[in-house]
């Protein structure tokens, strides 16, 4: 829940419940509310609120070239994405938008509204070769990261567009890094009940509301330890406000029952992880309804593991990923391919290095990387 009263005060002006909320309670810098509201991505989102209230000139200033900037991003982006998504459909990979691409166009009044970084797509796990293949004919470069099957669930690429718009791939074969979280749900069980979604052509496809919101979820989760970057720089932390109005305009979307979202998180043993979400949300943007869902999502009590991974630390949020890697065969592939990764990564990751496969400087990188993730 947020608590500091700039962020509050933001919150208020990003809320689809449009009140007069006047200046800012601060007495921060206008540059420095202005950095937060960056930061928590929202201030498109306070140019939809300035069209039926009076704000503070600079406020009024950036909120309005933050539109016109997502507004151009959008006429950019959106072919690169249908381009994409037609890619992976006949590749067989049964694409699915997931995340901030999908909500921008189902739960905001304008997609604008809605600012992403990239565009997130789930495929089938068994086409994920075949999935990297479409987007890299397309012209997608593949973003350096360790190659392996169990390292990671995602693989990043970027192209330039013809408008010279630079266009970001996150394709994902599991919804999360984390093998805890990925246990969740799988591409089979969100493809079944996926929507159509015609704004981005007729292969587009989105998770249905409940699975939207229990993505939303789990993603505000592995955000508080795995880093993620705003403007260049790596932050961590699950309550950004962008995050929150989408767990925010899903919850008030929902036709009034909650009783399939309340059944699944109590079927998969995650209520609690739900929970946490929505509270920080109602927080920020006192959704309708918040507190009794919470309520009903917190029983009965069940020591799950999304509980335990709930309130770990970071060592013990490895720890529980690591158990949580299906046998023996798949976490001796994790550890070979963090710790002993192929020559070629290793290579592009340190072209400074003399000799990178060699035995010295793995043994060195291992030991390096051990000792800072033990501090």
């Amino acid at each position: 829940m947020q608590t500091d009263p700039t962020i509050q005060w933001l919150a208020k002006l990003a809320s689809p419940a449009s009140v007069d909320v006047g200046c800012p309670p601060s007495d921060q810098l206008p540059n420095e509310i202005l950095a937060l509201a960056r930061y928590h991505g929202i201030l498109p989102l306070i140019a939809s609120y300035l069209a039926q209230h009076v704000a503070p000139a600079w406020i009024v200033e950036a909120a309005t070239n933050a539109k016109r900037s997502q507004a151009a991003i959008e006429l950019a982006r959106r072919p690169m994405v249908v381009e994409a998504i037609d890619a992976l459909t006949a590749a067989g990979a049964e694409p699915i938008l997931l995340k901030g691409e999908a909500l921008a166009q189902t739960h905001y009044a304008d997609s604008w509204q809605r600012p992403r970084a990239d565009t997130d797509l789930l495929v089938a796990p068994a086409t994920q070769e075949q999935a990297a293949s479409a987007l890299i004919a397309l012209g997608y470069q593949p973003v350096l990261q360790l190659p392996g099957k169990w390292v990671s669930s995602q693989a990043s690429l970027v192209r330039i567009g013809p408008s010279g718009f630079k266009h970001a791939i996150d394709l994902h074969w599991r919804i999360n890094n984390s093998p805890v979280l990925a246990s969740l749900l799988s591409h089979g069980e969100i493809r079944a009940t996926a929507m159509p979604l015609p704004s981005l052509g007729q292969a587009a496809r989105a998770p249905s509301q409940v699975h939207a919101l229990l993505i939303a979820c789990l993603h505000r989760v592995g955000s508080e330890h795995a880093p993620y970057h705003v403007d260049g720089i790596a932050r961590v932390g699950g309550d950004r406000l962008i995050w929150l109005a989408d767990i925010d305009r899903l919850l008030r979307s929902f036709d009034g029952s909650h009783d399939e979202l309340v059944q699944l998180a109590a079927e998969r043993g995650c209520g609690r992880l739900c929970a946490a979400g929505i509270t920080s949300a109602a927080g920020a943007f006192a959704t309708p309804g918040a507190q009794a869902l919470v309520i009903r999502l917190g029983e009965p009590s069940i020591a799950s593991i999304y509980d335990r991974y709930l309130v770990a630390g970071s060592r013990q949020r490895g720890w529980l990923d690591f158990q949580a890697l299906p046998g023996i065969q798949a976490r001796l592939s994790f550890l070979n391919e963090a710790l002993w990764p192929d020559q070629a990564y290793l290579r592009a990751r340190y072209p400074n290095v003399k000799d990178p496969g060699g035995l010295r400087f793995r043994l060195s990188r291992i030991f390096n990387g051990l000792r800072s993730r033990l501090r």
